[in-house]
């Protein structure tokens, strides 16, 4: 109280639009009144990946996740989870890779380098350029994309990740649940135990054939294409911004 992001009448009355980058977001402003005629979305969108993803042709348990190192993101939750998860299948490889950095980065470093297993490899790369991140997918094998945000609006890393093909596991939170859902990897609840997330990685990840865990990668990047591909949704969204420059040239030369 102020919620994060307040609801202002007074400003929402005197827009012409009002652009959602979220189904979650539109529902929000539809709740609070916003009139319908002045109330659209458009997501946001990422550019094709260079190419898809390839699964791992090894045996090895591959795990990206990308976002701030801040409290928000749950970093540690994951090196926690993922600690977890190396401890229950000793007989299997696992490697994480976590692109970003922030203030709780060291603290993630310390507690792997302290409690680590044999078969748990990691690296932390820290903040690279957008372009290293889409490499990464296009060179390397990944196995899955995990995000464990406490809050979130629709984040651009999945929507990069979908565009590989990589199934997701992610906390439903925001608009999280508009891009992941049980056909390309698991929702999570929005505060999960280490349980749930370990849960969650075995059963789509491990237990799986690779018959169904390739339809999983299928279904992230059709989920990616048909509602997440940067150029035909800003392609989308220029029309709807021509139409009010139109309706409202039109209603000046009257």
């Amino acid at each position: 109280s102020p919620p994060f992001q307040p609801w202002h009448p007074a400003l929402y009355e005197r827009l012409v639009l009002t652009v959602a980058i979220s189904r979650h977001g539109l529902d929000y402003l539809s709740a609070t009144s916003v009139p319908p005629e002045r109330l659209t979305l458009s997501r946001l969108g990422t550019e094709a990946a260079p190419r898809l993803a390839a699964a791992s042709p090894d045996g090895v348990l591959r795990i990206v996740s990308c976002s701030f190192v801040t409290p928000v993101k749950r970093v540690p939750l994951m090196a926690e989870a993922l600690l977890a998860l190396a401890k229950s299948l000793p007989a299997h490889a696992i490697h994480w890779i976590h692109f970003g950095d922030g203030p709780e980065l060291g603290a993630v470093r310390a507690r792997m380098a302290a409690g680590r297993p044999p078969n748990l490899d990691c690296e932390f790369p820290g903040q690279v350029d957008n372009q290293v991140v889409l490499a990464h997918y296009a060179q390397q094998p990944v196995d899955v994309f995990l995000l464990l945000s406490s809050s979130e609006g629709l984040p651009v890393s999945i929507q990069e990740a979908a565009s590989a093909g990589i199934p997701v596991v992610a906390t439903d939170v925001g608009g999280v649940g508009e891009l992941v859902g049980s056909d390309n990897g698991a929702l999570l609840p929005a505060h999960p135990t280490v349980e749930e997330i370990v849960t969650a990685l075995r059963e789509r990840a491990i237990d799986r054939d690779p018959e169904e865990r390739q339809a999983m990668r299928a279904a992230s990047y059709r989920r990616w294409a048909e509602g997440f591909d940067a150029k035909i949704n800003h392609e989308r969204f220029a029309q709807k911004i021509r139409v009010q420059l139109d309706a409202l040239n039109a209603k000046q030369a009257r």
